[in-house]
């Protein structure tokens, strides 16, 4: 015991130093730790919202990607149809078997549309190959929006959302169907319906359900939204922003808003256009909340790394310390 006293005495000097610097750092640290903490997570917020921007900008470019070459294929598939000879015969005869047989045929092979009909050119009905209902040949399509569409055009043209002569929401292609002298004798048309495009054209992301997709036609009538068709006819031009910019503007960077789940959002929009086919319009989304609440879990790790960092170098200082201590001391007793 004298000899500790001795020692301590001997050496005080060293240990009020070494509490000196010890108090100091945890000063230092505590009066530090709010601002390092505020500045660590603007660092880690503006990493994550430029991840998550970027993401977005990957998702929309994806996604619009894939409606492209989709409805490029149906625009395709719709032309080679009306170009066909045997459509332009059944078109020009009337000739229901034969047009039923070709049309049963190539919606077999495309797999894209739920029905393709031929109209012939006095606007009754040719035939129709659907896998849900019927329309008896005869029947007057005048004022079908696939007849006036395809009437009107020179080429394939994409037709707004629409309820069917199969009491079904849907959207079409249509072609003017002509004759060798480019003599109009009728149109033939697709029917996608809006199950069959979210099936088949997965807007969703696999990796992050942060991103969300809306798809709209070239009036702002809702097709897909969340990669679910949606249930009826609903125009969505003055409920969401971004969507109401992009057909003004053509194309919208990334902003914040709201989604059709009334959730804020990043959002981002491109119109999709086929040239004299017509267009479509896609606003990606990227949660807000989601993206905060990675925030907030990213602060907490940084949080609970800072302070273990500050905890563990005051212990190690003080074992130094003790370490040093006990060095001088059997130092000491060996001189002795």
């Amino acid at each position: 015991m004298e000899k500790l006293r001795t020692h301590t005495k001997r050496h005080g000097l060293l240990y009020i130093i070494s509490v000196i610097i010890l108090l100091f750092i945890i000063a230092a640290a505590t009066l530090n730790y709010h601002t390092i903490i505020a500045s660590r997570k603007a660092f880690y917020t503006s990493t994550l919202e430029q991840q998550g921007l970027s993401g977005l900008s990957l998702y929309q470019e994806g996604s619009s990607t894939l409606v492209k070459q989709y409805f490029t294929e149906a625009l395709g598939t719709i032309t080679n149809l009306a170009s066909d000879q045997g459509v332009q015969q059944a078109a020009a005869g009337s000739q229901s078997a034969a047009a039923l047989a070709i049309l049963n045929q190539q919606r077999m092979i495309s797999g894209q549309f739920d029905s393709l009909t031929i109209i012939s050119g006095s606007g009754k009905m040719v035939a129709i190959s659907s896998n849900s209902g019927n329309v008896a040949p005869g029947t007057d399509e005048t004022q079908s929006p696939a007849f006036l569409a395809g009437k009107g055009a020179d080429s394939a043209v994409l037709i707004p959302v629409h309820y069917s002569q199969l009491n079904r929401n849907v959207l079409s292609v249509a072609a003017p169907i002509k004759d060798k002298n480019g003599r109009f004798i009728g149109t033939v048309s697709g029917a996608i319906t809006l199950a069959s495009l979210a099936q088949h054209v997965q807007l969703s992301s696999q990796y992050d359900s942060a991103f969300s997709t809306l798809l709209t036609d070239a009036s702002g009538n809702a097709l897909v939204w969340q990669n679910k068709a949606v249930q009826s006819i609903s125009n969505e031009v003055a409920s969401e922003p971004t969507l109401k910019a992009l057909m003004r503007q053509g194309t919208v960077p990334a902003n914040e808003e709201y989604n059709l789940a009334q959730v804020d959002s990043f959002a981002q929009g491109s119109a999709v256009d086929f040239g004299a086919a017509g267009k479509l319009y896609l606003v990606s989304f990227y949660d807000v909340n989601e993206y905060q609440k990675r925030v907030n879990e990213g602060m907490q790790d940084i949080t609970t790394t800072f302070s273990g960092f500050i905890i563990r170098d005051g212990v190690l200082f003080l074992l130094a310390v003790v370490i040093i201590g006990i060095t001088i001391r059997v130092y000491e007793a060996r001189r002795a």
